[in-house]
């Protein structure tokens, strides 16, 4: 290494400072020893931090990029930050790309997001709907068949199970079987990615869905009301 630029550097000189980590760099890449390569990369490194530290706004932007390298992220972004605001381009271009990532990122994160807030308050609401429709129309069977008391319990426990989730099970039907024709478009292959395997599918886990609830009744659509309703409140927090 050149004597003189060595010397220049070692009195505080910045831009030599810089100017030898790149004959550094140079010399590692050209470098067949790895112990030696490794040896004059350290050098690059040391002189190129000690140029950042004094404020030389290529080397400041060479470090963010070393320390992204090196996966050291908030490292990487103190440099590219001091590097802009002592006014270098690259550094400006960079981070105004960063910018622009960031707020695009939680635009698309936000609309997902509200997609999904819009799916679980309208399962919340089918879920509502359904059973209070299966309520009346157990009540209204009822009492046109002259149940017992115990003929109508049985009944509107079996319409308010089977009536909050039917329009839930329907909903995820129809969801399924335009997953399953997108999914058959794109691979072709497996019942998995056929209409017809995303039908059988769709109906038999509909069938017992309904059948479960028409079981378990109010439980069921309590339980799974209160499942949806906390879904949504973390989806809101989210936002």
């Amino acid at each position: 290494m050149n004597d003189a630029l060595l010397k220049k550097a070692e009195s505080g000189d910045r831009a030599t400072m810089y100017e030898l980590a790149l004959a550094y760099t140079s010399k590692a890449e050209s470098e067949s020893d790895e112990d030696k390569k490794q040896s004059f990369f350290v050098d690059a490194f040391g002189w190129m931090e000690k140029a950042a530290e004094l404020d030389h706004d290529e080397a400041q932007f060479e470090m963010a990029v070393i320390c992204k390298f090196g996966e050291d992220y908030e490292r990487a972004s103190y440099w590219l930050h001091k590097s802009a605001d002592n006014g270098n381009v690259k550094a400006r271009e960079a981070l105004e790309v960063l910018e622009n990532n960031t707020v695009e990122n939680k635009l698309s994160k936000k609309r997902v997001a509200g997609k999904q807030l819009k799916r679980l308050v309208l399962k919340r609401n089918l879920i509502i709907i359904g059973a209070v429709i299966g309520l009346i129309i157990s009540i209204i069977v009822g009492i046109q068949e002259s149940l017992s008391v115990l003929g109508f319990i049985i009944g509107m426990w079996v319409g308010i199970g089977i009536g909050g989730s039917i329009l839930v099970v329907f909903s995820d039907m129809g969801r399924g079987l335009l997953d399953g024709f997108s999914h058959s478009r794109n691979e072709g292959e497996g019942i998995g990615g056929s209409i017809i395997g995303a039908l059988v599918w769709a109906i038999g886990s509909g069938l017992i869905t309904l059948v479960l609830y028409g079981i378990a009744g109010p439980i069921a659509v309590a339980y799974r009301l209160i499942v949806v309703q906390t879904e949504i409140l973390t989806e809101e927090t989210n936002e």
